[in-house]
């Protein structure tokens, strides 16, 4: 071993070569590490490396390996990052957790965050985006690479714009993950370079909707379809009432009231989880009173699944909408209404867009427009429902009344013969009704006297 003043260091001849029992450490600057040499029972040196060091204040040895499996450089290299950990205030004392794999970091994924989803939709989007990273599911995240996120989008980049964008999405929130619980030390895989190695895509096209004139026609074809009450009724009070499909179909009855012709919204079911007022027309109320009619008594949700306990499906209402040759969505109808809010140059954009509860643009903006615009909404939306109206007719039909029989008319029945008397004078007198003429006829037919029947 080489000597200094104050200090030895270990070298890589010495601990290949030295045959004297005992521990020898790395001098100063070694951070701890010594080599333990002992002769074993069959005769040969032991050689194995050891670290001491202050772990939550108490001193602490851990193993390293034995030479020549571990060589000097490497057992350094393991007492350097060691302390490091340890200086970042972590317990290397604890075995590492095992590293999940992508199918398993899904999982965790969805189950930290599924608390916060208002509905099944989220959970089917996770689910089928796990199943679309089905090449990568039994690769370990921290094995992830760039290359490997690539393969998988590039395929669908161009030709399904959206659902690459949400996979891409997806994959980089389980990847932040793992880098957060210590599985990843490398960077993000699904964000570092891979956005611009994919190229640029076309715009994402918007929620098909139609022109406002035709809105009200296409819900009466609705209306009169052999649909399901609740899925054609739904569509309706989507497109009166100016709010999104997943409002519409899990909206409760005890968020009703007809006093004040208001619907409240808690902020729990809301997009941007704020309270939300809804002002009924008249068109909103008289579909609520026709859901009231299908009401049992038991069922929360106002347009209900065919299977009681369960709010409608959002397939449900776009599988109608296909089925019926419909070009458009139901969220469509809110692009309507916006295009028909903005050719009346009486309703404010503000009142507009509180209608849609859009969030205002810009932190300064939010901070300060706190008014809901309620009143000036209700008249609004009334307008809207009687626009709708004039195409669409009622948005509840009368059930048409059946053809009366034809009348049958039945013969007045003969008169019965009255009873006749002969007078002194040999004339038959018959008797009338009662306010009726009496006829009194002489022995040979000529009529003799036309008298009161009172007299």
């Amino acid at each position: 071993m080489p000597k200094g003043k104050g200090y030895t260091r270990l070298t890589h001849n010495f601990v290949r070569s030295v045959t004297t029992e005992g521990r020898y450490g790395d001098g100063r600057g070694g951070l701890g590490l010594s080599l333990l040499v002992k002769k074993t029972a069959n005769g040969r040196w032991s050689r194995t490396w050891s670290q001491r060091l202050r772990i939550g204040g108490k001193l602490t040895t851990l193993g390293l390996g034995s030479f020549p499996a571990v060589t000097l450089a490497m057992a350094r290299s393991k007492v350097l990052d060691n302390a490091r950990r340890v200086e970042g205030g972590e317990d290397i004392r604890k075995p590492p957790p095992a590293v999940p794999t992508v199918d398993e970091a899904f999982d965790q994924v969805i189950r930290n965050r599924q608390k916060s989803w208002k509905g099944r939709e989220s959970l089917g989007q996770w689910l089928r985006a796990k199943a679309r990273c089905k090449p990568l599911g039994s690769t370990p995240v921290s094995e992830v690479t760039p290359r490997d996120i690539l393969d998988l989008i590039t395929p669908m980049w161009h030709e399904k714009t959206q659902t690459a964008r949400d996979l891409r999405s997806k994959l980089s929130i389980v990847m932040e993950w793992s880098i957060t619980e210590g599985h990843r030390t490398a960077t993000n895989p699904a964000r570092t370079g891979v956005t611009g190695s994919l190229g640029k895509q076309e715009p994402v096209a918007h929620h098909k909707s139609l022109p406002p004139s035709e809105l009200g026609s296409t819900l009466a074809r609705i209306r009169d379809s052999d649909a399901w009450w609740a899925k054609r009724y739904c569509l309706l009070y989507i497109a009166f009432t100016g709010v999104r499909n997943g409002e519409a179909r899990r909206a409760t009855w005890d968020e009703i009231d007809l006093d004040t012709s208001t619907w409240t919204i808690p902020g729990s079911r809301m997009k941007a989880k704020k309270l939300h007022r809804v002002p009924l027309s008249t068109q909103a109320k008289g579909i609520l009173a026709y859901a009231r009619e299908h009401w049992d008594g038991n069922q929360s949700y106002i347009f209900p699944q065919e299977r009681r306990g369960r709010p409608m499906d959002s397939k449900r209402l776009s599988e109608l909408m296909r089925r019926l040759e419909i070009p458009a969505v139901p969220h469509g109808s809110r692009s309507s209404f916006s295009n028909w809010a903005a050719s009346k140059t009486h309703i404010p954009e503000a009142a507009a867009e509180m209608v849609l509860a859009h969030t205002p643009p810009g932190a300064v903006i939010r901070a300060y427009r706190t008014a809901d615009f309620f009143e000036y909404r209700i008249p609004v939306m009334q307008e809207w429902a009687d626009f709708l109206s004039k195409t669409m007719g009622p948005v509840v039909m009368e059930p048409e009344t059946p053809a009366a029989d034809p009348v049958r008319v039945t013969p007045a029945p003969r008169p019965r013969p009255t009873p006749r008397r002969k007078t002194t004078s040999g004339a038959t007198v018959g008797t009338a009704p009662s306010g009726g003429r009496r006829l009194a006829l002489g022995a040979h037919g000529a009529q003799l006297s036309l008298g009161d029947a009172a007299e």
